[in-house]
C-alpha cells in the first residue's frame, strides 16, 4: 500500500492506494483544508504507518509540503518521494524552465503518459486550469496556466462592486436573463470556451488532434459544457503520483 498525498490550494487530498498495471484501487481517502495546522490522516482512518510500503508527496504548496514531509518521516520511518521535475518520469523535457513546472502538472503528465495514447493533453480544473502537451515522442513540449472557475467567480465577487458569486452550475442559456445567470455563462460556460479554445490550438501547432484527458475538483462544473472529445479521470493526479513512486522509490 502506498500512500498519495496532494497538496493543492484548496485542500490537501490523503490517498492510500494501490495500483495494478492502469488500474488504481482506492482503499481511504480523506480531505482536509490546506490552511489545516494538521493532517489526523492515520488517527482517523486507523491505518497503522508501518502497514506502508512508502508514501509519495505532490505539493504545489511549499510550506505545507515541509510540514507534512516531515509528518509522514516521523510516522513511517520513511522518507517520501517528493514530486519534482527531477523525477524519474517517463518523459523528456522541452521547456525552459522543468524545476518551475508544478508538481500537479508533472503528476497529472505521468499518470496520462501510462493510461492514455499519445499525442496527448491532460486538462487539470482546480484554483488553475493547467494544460499539459506531450507530443508522440514522449516530451514534455508545455502547456498553458488559467483561472479556474471558482478563482474566476470569486475574483468578480470581490473586484466588482455590484457583482455577487453565483452558484457555479451551467445555465440554461448562454445568454443570460440576470445577473447570477450572465456570470454563470461567463464563468462556466466561458471556462469551457477558454478550454475547448486553448486545445483547438494546442492540436493546430501538433499538427493532428490529441487525446484529451480532464481531471481536477472543478472538471465537473465545466466538463459536461465541453465541446472537444475527452476523457475524463478524477484520480489522474494520485495515479501519476503513485508511478512517480514506482519509478523514484
Amino acid at each position: 500500500m502506498i500512500l498519495a498525498v496532494d497538496v493543492g490550494n484548496t485542500t490537501v487530498h490523503f490517498c492510500l492506494a494501490e495500483r495494478e498495471g492502469r488500474d488504481l484501487q482506492i482503499l481511504q481517502s480523506r480531505k482536509y483544508p490546506t490552511e489545516s495546522q494538521s493532517f489526523p490522516f492515520f488517527s482517523e482512518t486507523g491505518v497503522r504507518p508501518d502497514s506502508l510500503e512508502g508514501s509519495v508527496i505532490c505539493s504545489v504548496v511549499p510550506d505545507k509540503k515541509a510540514i507534512i514531509e516531515q509528518y509522514l518521516r516521523e510516522q513511517t520511518g520513511k522518507q517520501p518521494v517528493m514530486v519534482s521535475s527531477r523525477c524519474e518520469s517517463g518523459f523528456s523535457w522541452q521547456v525552459k524552465e522543468p524545476d518551475r513546472v508544478g508538481a500537479d502538472r508533472i503528476a497529472d503528465a505521468c499518470g496520462a503518459l501510462k493510461r492514455y495514447p499519445l499525442p496527448l493533453v491532460s486538462v487539470d480544473v482546480g484554483t488553475c486550469v493547467t494544460f499539459n502537451v506531450l507530443n508522440r515522442e514522449r516530451q514534455f513540449l508545455g502547456g498553458a496556466i488559467a483561472p479556474g472557475p471558482h478563482t474566476s467567480m470569486d475574483s468578480l465577487g470581490s473586484k466588482a462592486s455590484q457583482l455577487f458569486p453565483a452558484e457555479l452550475t451551467a445555465p440554461e442559456s448562454s445568454i443570460g436573463k440576470n445577473t447570477a445567470a450572465c456570470l454563470q455563462s461567463g464563468v462556466v460556460l466561458g471556462t469551457a470556451s477558454m478550454i475547448d479554445g486553448m486545445l483547438d490550438r494546442f492540436a493546430e501547432e501538433l499538427g493532428e488532434s490529441p487525446t484529451v484527458v480532464v481531471t481536477g475538483g472543478g472538471a465537473p462544473i465545466v466538463e459536461p459544457s465541453l465541446k472537444t472529445p475527452h476523457f475524463t479521470d478524477p484520480e489522474l493526479l494520485i495515479y501519476g503520483s503513485l508511478c512517480l513512486y514506482d519509478w523514484n522509490s
